[in-house]
């Protein structure tokens, strides 16, 4: 019998972990033990396999990958695509990157943290552009997500979709404020078999002009909203959160669902860029957010649970759902995670700027910390995801932080908190990559974790109450 694997599969590796298949349906990575990957490699469809001349393991791990619809049973030979074939990329892995192909837009965002539109940032030309593409496929990065600026504002954006659907690489969503988004972009996705998710922020009702700074903005968003509900593209949303426009919250919420938008991110305005120089007087403390954050979770359930919520990393709950998370709770209190990455989300997530510049996230884009990061366009990205600044501060291990910070190593807290987040941090320090996230430390010192899972049972039984005297009418 001959054994292939299937059309969607590629055989894939990379440094120090070169044993993997990429599904080209899901766009997702899974690694494998090197024992399995023998028997995925005999399955080339090529060779005659004797099944009874493999050993009872081997024999039980062909069965699995049978069962697991990735091999497939062939009565005749049947050779491997080309792009199937075994291919070992020279550097570490980086399973997604976010880019911002431009600085440049078409909105004048109070909260901008690059300081657009009047922001030093511009754009790189479109042969610098595919250098970077190229870059991205020879280390394997197969999925991306296209930002900002406003990436819809270049001439050439869909000479950069091509040149990325050339490499392989997989466009997972694209981040507008929704005024460019037409009949004739989203025709052009599908003429290219494409359907990128369509993020786009939505700032309040009856505040987004204000923070957008161009009349009409809230009437662009809405309507692009039910344009892409319309002709089926998934939509997705973030609200950033100040003195304004936080009693807004449950009618901005009912008016996403009602556009049936996926999800709703909620963060606080960052004190960087425009909003430091001329908003900085709406900046919530970190207290009224998280009080308001507690408010926003009983509007969430008592609403019906209508769209996914994410209030940046104080809670997290799918749409429908009464398993929520809470996104700050990193580890089990009981645990050593002292070898643990400081930041997963960093270790597998590369950001790139508009000049090039490869970074742990788009926070980092206006600190001082970005002068001490390497440009792709100066280092291949091979090197930077090998051994360069970047790779070492995206595998820094949690025991660093705890040596650089001795309070957080003896806090009752620090394996539930592992240092908060890096980019929330340097916001507070823009110098300092182990400076402490001091909303984090707020939120575990005083028990913000605790209320959250007090408020959720209390509604959650609430409603089962609710729902049980429903039933019994």
């Amino acid at each position: 019998m001959y054994y292939r694997v299937k059309d969607n599969f590629l055989l894939r590796g990379w440094k120090l972990l070169p044993f993997a298949l990429y599904d080209m349906k899901t766009h997702s990575t899974c690694f494998l033990d090197k024992e399995t990957f023998s028997i995925i490699q005999l399955c080339d469809g090529e060779h005659f396999v004797n099944i009874n001349e493999l050993s009872l393991d081997h024999q039980g791990r062909l069965n699995e990958l049978i069962k697991k619809n990735i091999v497939q049973e062939c009565k005749h030979s049947l050779k491997l695509n080309d792009n199937q074939k075994y291919k070992k990329f020279p550097s570490r892995y980086m399973s997604f990157a976010q880019w911002s192909i431009t600085g440049k837009c078409n909105y004048k965002c109070r909260h901008c943290f690059m300081s657009a539109p009047e922001a030093k940032f511009g754009e790189l030309p479109l042969s610098e552009i595919k250098k970077i593409i190229n870059e991205l496929a020879e280390c394997g990065v197969y999925n991306i997500s296209l930002t900002g600026g406003e990436p819809l504002v270049r001439d050439d954006f869909f000479q950069i979709l091509d040149a990325l659907i050339d490499a392989n690489i997989n466009v997972t969503a694209i981040y507008s404020n929704g005024k460019l988004v037409n009949n004739e972009l989203l025709d052009a996705f599908e003429s290219r078999n494409m359907k990128p998710v369509i993020h786009m922020s939505y700032d309040g009702k009856g505040w987004h002009d204000w923070i957008r700074g161009i009349p009409g903005a809230e009437k662009y968003a809405i309507d692009a909203y039910k344009l892409c509900n319309k002709r089926g593209f998934i939509t997705t949303a973030e609200m950033c959160v100040h003195k304004g426009n936080k009693d807004v919250f449950l009618d901005t919420m009912n008016e996403l669902a009602e556009l049936n938008c996926r999800s709703l991110k909620v963060n606080p305005a960052a004190m960087l860029g425009n909003w430091a120089k001329s908003s900085a007087e709406y900046t919530l403390s970190t207290k009224e957010i998280y009080d308001a954050y507690l408010e926003y979770i009983k509007q969430f359930f008592e609403s019906g649970m209508k769209i996914s919520l994410m209030l940046d990393g104080f809670f997290y709950c799918e749409k429908g759902s009464k398993n929520y998370s809470i996104p700050y709770i990193k580890y089990d209190s009981k645990v050593n995670y002292s070898k643990i990455t400081l930041c997963g989300h960093a270790r597998n997530s590369l950001y790139i700027d508009p000049e090039g510049i490869a970074l742990p996230c788009m926070v980092f884009a206006n600190t001082e910390l970005k002068k001490k990061f390497p440009n792709i366009l100066d280092k291949k990205l091979c090197e930077i995801l090998t051994d360069s600044y970047y790779m070492k501060i995206i595998d820094t291990r949690l025991q660093e932080y705890f040596d650089c910070n001795p309070e957080c190593d003896i806090c009752d807290y620090k394996n539930l908190c592992a240092g908060g987040c890096r980019g929330l941090a340097v916001i507070d320090n823009n110098s300092d990559y182990f400076t402490k996230d001091l909303a984090a430390c707020f939120f575990f010192k005083n028990n913000y974790h605790k209320k959250i899972k007090m408020l959720v049972d209390s509604l959650l039984t609430n409603l089962d109450s609710l729902n049980s005297k429903k039933v019994r009418c």
